[in-house]
């Protein structure tokens, strides 16, 4: 039976990211160019305010909201390189 009005044939499209439609070297100047958009502390301050310890200028402390902190500090945000590390977690990466 037919009710949405596709082929009972047809399959669903599927959703094909920008990304995947790009060369590589397209790839990495895209994301270069939304890395250099967004500004990372202003990213944090939206999604961790309450939870920023110390603010300097190139880096963010943080009480990482991933786990319990005794010094609440244990999420660095580098604003220069654009990257963050959690100490407690030992994960990290950039503003994407």
């Amino acid at each position: 039976m037919n009710i949405g009005g596709e082929s009972e044939a047809s399959e669903p499209r599927k959703a094909v990211s920008r990304a995947a439609l790009m060369t590589p070297e397209q790839r990495q100047n895209y994301y270069r160019t939304l890395r250099r958009a967004i500004s990372l502390r202003d990213l944090a301050k939206r999604l961790l305010g309450d939870r920023i310890t110390r603010e300097g200028e190139g880096e963010l402390l943080v009480d990482c909201p991933r786990h319990a902190s005794q010094s609440g500090r244990s999420l660095r945000i580098d604003l220069h390189q654009g990257v963050w590390f959690c100490f407690g977690c030992e994960k990290g990466g950039d503003g994407l």
